[in-house]
């Protein structure tokens, strides 16, 4: 296959316009949010695409964590949470 073909290929598909997806603009960047808010989101949504298995909250603001655990570095957190 040459390079003209993978480009028309590419060029063909119809993309989504990700600010028009289930997410809306609403969603704050920099909010506090417990586990158990994301877990009842995430079902709330129905995503049957994907499997989550696993939630990871990064943090970064200032020196402060936005987090409600607890993190030994308060500028930088990095939290993995397991939806087993």
């Amino acid at each position: 296959m040459n390079i003209k073909v993978l480009v028309q290929a590419v060029e063909s598909l119809d993309l989504v316009d990700l600010p028009q997806s289930m997410v809306s603009e609403s969603v704050s960047t920099f909010v506090v949010v417990a586990l158990e808010d994301v877990v009842a989101d995430l079902g709330e949504l129905s995503w049957q695409e994907c499997c989550m298995t696993s939630i990871e909250k990064i943090s970064f603001f200032d020196g402060q964590s936005m987090f409600l655990a607890a993190c030994s570095d308060q500028s930088l957190c990095v939290v993995n949470h397991s939806l087993s």
